[in-house]
């Protein structure tokens, strides 16, 4: 039984590795299609499983943890999937209301994933992110509300703002993250960009669209990593003996962007769209946003 769990788990590693770094062995779309759902699947069960391993009781066991929230944070990874591949079929029609649900279903596979890699029950919080707030609701026991600001989506709002792209407060409600026009002087190099909670579109972009849905895209993958904090929460718990960061850590939510140094690994290149998205995040973001074999 033991070993069969392990030979399984190797099998999916590899695999979780090859639709990582593979550029080429993807011939179809729905070959692309698995991969990115592997992917998507098989970070949120290892971030659960480990998770769930160094955040374990005393007396449980480690593979019995690591299995139980590996599954877990596996859910956590399908609906995650499921919620980026819907955006986009945004409706034109009611699109605020499409985006936010879009929104909080993506937020309820990440707290299958973040529950999971604390070693709690599946529906224990509920934790979401709206503009520059993270929000936990704890459902067991007593139902418990904590709203903190992201440092995160505030470092990259103010950030945004001292580029002088110009905030949109209509398209802002509309997408529920922070939406700015781009500024004149980059639309003629770039259709977009996007950051945690923030994104920045040109508004002569040809396929508005579709580069909005690439975008809305990136603002999911900041979240898919940042649960690697949950590593750390043994030296947290000591942190929160000092007065101050624990003071602070009621207010501000302390979230860190692993993504962007894992984008730099695979820098992508503006010479061809072949190279572009060569980086991994690049061609997740447009498999959903256009749902069509991309060229790597």
């Amino acid at each position: 039984m033991q070993y069969s769990f392990i030979k399984w788990l190797f099998i999916f590693g590899t695999y979780i590795s090859g639709a990582f770094f593979n550029e080429c062995a993807a011939q179809s779309y729905a070959q692309q299609q698995r991969q990115i759902a592997a992917y998507n699947i098989l970070l949120n069960g290892c971030i659960g499983g480990i998770g769930g391993v160094i955040n374990k009781k005393k007396e449980d066991k480690a593979l019995a943890a690591f299995g139980r929230n590996f599954l877990k944070g596996s859910l956590g990874g399908l609906v995650k999937y499921t919620a980026k591949s819907s955006l986009y079929a945004l409706p034109e029609k009611n699109r605020a209301l499409a985006s936010f649900a879009n929104r909080a279903y993506y937020y309820l596979g990440h707290s299958f994933t973040m529950n999971a890699s604390l070693n709690r029950e599946l529906l224990h919080t509920y934790n979401i992110q709206l503009y520059g707030i993270d929000l936990n609701i704890q459902l067991t026991d007593d139902v418990k509300i904590q709203p903190r600001l992201s440092l995160l989506t505030s470092y990259y709002f103010l950030l945004t703002i001292t580029n002088k792209h110009t905030f949109n407060l209509s398209n802002s409600i509309k997408y529920g993250v922070f939406y700015f026009n781009q500024h004149p002087k980059y639309n003629y190099s770039s259709d977009g960009n996007a950051f945690q909670n923030t994104i920045i579109l040109n508004p002569l972009s040809l396929d508005y669209n579709s580069t909005v849905s690439h975008e809305l895209v990136h603002t999911y993958q900041f979240p898919d990593y940042y649960l690697i904090s949950n590593f750390g929460k043994p030296w947290v718990n000591k942190l929160n003996t000092y007065k101050i960061y624990k003071s602070l850590n009621k207010f501000l939510y302390m979230d860190i962007s692993y993504i962007q140094l894992l984008y730099n690994l695979k820098p992508n290149f503006l010479t061809t769209s072949a190279h572009y998205f060569k980086n991994f995040y690049e061609f997740e973001a447009q498999h959903f946003a256009t749902r069509e074999y991309i060229m790597r």
